[in-house]
């Protein structure tokens, strides 16, 4: 393993073997702009080395960032990262919870394009870097990979030709749902927690006696709620409402 920058708060090594780059703290920045100025010194070598996958020692790193700290990180380190090859992120948790958890807030306030996991040892990260990136389809496993972006900021994604289609339609089958949800958010917002909470018992096939017993109030409540949701809904068939109480139940 080779150490390919060392600076008084950061030390940088190149796993060739593992196509990794392991990044440990010494020491944590005392100012925002000493830890910027040391991101954009391994964003220069990532550019160069174009390493799979990204390990993060985060032991002696105690400094708390700020939003305009968390939105700078996206513009100018995940993004560069995934357009030069990183597949994996993996950050070993530091002694400091709450600055760590300023740092997942990051990744989740920015909806980042670097999807990164927390491990509380060296070595639950190494065997997750490790291991191939999975996708479910019923009980089997395909395999895909992530290729970074394109000249447009779009997705490359590399599947084995014998896994395209069933993959493909998995992946299509998640944005639907996605799409479906986000698309009909307001009007679930317009329902009340106890609509909510009815809708959920009969996405999972409860019917109205059930529901009833287990909420403690009359079968003609829950019929009256059920009524209301429908109203609220307003869908022009059974099946988009049966498919908007699966998407939310």
């Amino acid at each position: 393993m080779e150490t390919i920058y060392s600076s008084n708060y950061l030390q940088t090594f190149y796993d060739v073997e593992s196509n990794l780059i392991i990044q440990k703290w010494l020491s944590s920045p005392n100012s925002l702009e000493i830890f910027k100025s040391e991101m954009l010194a391994f964003v220069y070598l990532y550019k160069k080395y174009r390493a799979k996958n990204l390990l993060w020692l985060q032991k002696n790193f105690s400094l708390e960032l700020n939003s305009d700290t968390q939105i700078w990180l996206e513009e100018n380190v995940n993004i560069p990262l995934l357009k030069n090859g990183n597949k994996k992120c993996a950050f070993v948790i530091g002694s400091d919870l709450y600055a760590h958890l300023t740092i997942l807030e990051s990744f989740d306030k920015c909806h980042s394009c670097i999807a990164p996991k927390h491990f509380a040892t060296e070595k639950l990260a190494r065997k997750w870097l490790e291991e191939e990136l999975l996708i479910s389809h019923g009980s089997s496993k395909k395999r895909f990979f992530f290729d970074g972006l394109d000249d447009e900021d779009n997705l490359i994604i590399r599947l084995p030709s014998k896994d395209i289609k069933h993959t493909l339609k998995s992946l299509n089958i998640l944005l639907e749902k996605e799409n479906f949800k986000t698309n009909n958010q307001k009007k679930f917002n317009l329902l009340t927690n106890r609509e909510k909470e009815i809708m959920m018992y009969i996405s999972k096939r409860e019917n109205h006696q059930t529901i009833a017993e287990k909420l403690f109030i009359s079968v003609h409540t829950v019929r009256t709620h059920y009524k209301n949701i429908k109203a609220k809904l307003n869908f022009e068939s059974n099946k988009e409402l049966l498919r908007f109480m699966n998407s939310y139940g």
